[in-house]
């Protein structure tokens, strides 16, 4: 699952944020624990901890952030039953 927008390849995406002085990557591990918390609360803690629970970041830019699950089962359940849910949560924070 990623959330993505349009760039135009610009190398300083890895470079740390101005503002906060965090890099993509550090970034993207601090809102996933505010979204997983969230989405425990959301969810509850046996579905959050059997599906969602179960992703971590697998890579991120100043652009995306791509999550990966563990088996394509999971992904696929993922993507069909959780997505909105999880974008909703990641553009909250």
């Amino acid at each position: 699952m990623k959330r993505s927008s349009a760039h135009s390849g610009d190398l300083a995406q890895d470079k740390p944020d101005l503002f906060t002085g965090e890099t993509p990557v550090e970034s993207a591990h601090k809102t996933w624990a505010k979204v997983q918390t969230d989405l425990s609360y959301a969810l509850g803690p046996n579905v959050h901890r059997s599906w969602t629970g179960r992703l971590h970041i697998a890579a991120a830019d100043a652009f995306a952030v791509t999550l990966s699950a563990p088996t394509r089962f999971i992904a696929s359940k993922i993507e069909n039953s959780y997505q909105e849910e999880l974008r909703r949560l990641w553009k909250k924070h």
